[in-house]
């Protein structure tokens, strides 16, 4: 069924909606006082994704757009990892969402000819900018 959606709307959209579809459930599980803080900044992050990627879908000049999106996966991963580190989300669902983000930058279209600084979307993970969220320097 998701790739039927994924026809429709496209790869990285379909992908972006179905880790939102588990992460709602799961950031319902946080302890209520964490839920309203650090859940809900979780949950806006990967909406922001979700409706960046449909803004993308619909514009001609896609690369701002991409960069925000980007950006916002780089803080909803730093946001999870802190979920983690507060033992609201266990290791696991941790891996599980860490597999997503990094299959996810994978399905971002190939940059165009008149932008090339949109590469780092594009192929192996290990093609990303450095990111002192992941260790690397810059």
């Amino acid at each position: 069924m998701a790739r039927d959606h994924a026809k429709q709307t496209g790869i990285a959209l379909e992908k972006a909606y179905q880790f939102t579809l588990w992460l709602v459930p799961t950031v319902d599980k946080f302890p209520r006082n964490q839920k309203f803080l650090i859940g809900d900044r979780i949950e806006t992050a990967a909406l922001d994704v979700v409706e960046g990627i449909v803004d993308a879908t619909y514009t001609r000049n896609r690369a701002p757009i991409l960069r925000k999106v980007n950006l916002r996966l780089e803080k909803l991963r730093l946001l999870f990892r802190l979920s983690v580190d507060l033992k609201l989300v266990d290791t696991r669902r941790y891996e599980h969402a860490v597999r997503w983000r990094d299959g996810f930058s994978l399905t971002l279209p190939p940059p165009s000819a008149a932008d090339p600084s949109l590469s780092r979307f594009c192929g192996r993970g290990d093609d990303r900018p450095p990111s002192p969220l992941r260790g690397e320097k810059g």
